[in-house]
């Protein structure tokens, strides 16, 4: 998350890795009481110049496990949010080779 943030056209708001079955005690992952388990998607929100995004949406329309919502108010910068069924680190090999 720290070299995307380092891309002058990508900046990064919120992310989340993939957990599969953690117990909610976990340390790192863990919520709630004892005794549950948490399940997550990893997700990236982020915003992303009009010219990396149209490079962004090309390669990721190719990996059917990833899905996107965009928003945008003037098109300069375009709001992404992405799900990915595994992990965050194909979205950010993804995103640092636009980069």
């Amino acid at each position: 998350m720290v070299n995307l943030n380092r891309n002058e056209e990508v900046f990064t708001i919120t992310s989340q890795p993939s957990v599969n079955g953690v117990p909610s005690t976990d340390p790192v992952h863990g919520w709630g009481g004892a005794g549950g388990y948490v399940y997550q998607k990893a997700y990236l929100e982020f915003f992303v110049s009009q010219e990396k995004f149209e490079i962004l949406v090309e390669r990721i329309s190719k990996t059917p496990s990833i899905t996107y919502y965009v928003t945008s108010n003037d098109m300069v910068f375009i709001y992404l949010f992405i799900y990915y069924n595994y992990s965050l680190i194909l979205i950010n090999k993804i995103i640092n080779q636009i980069a």
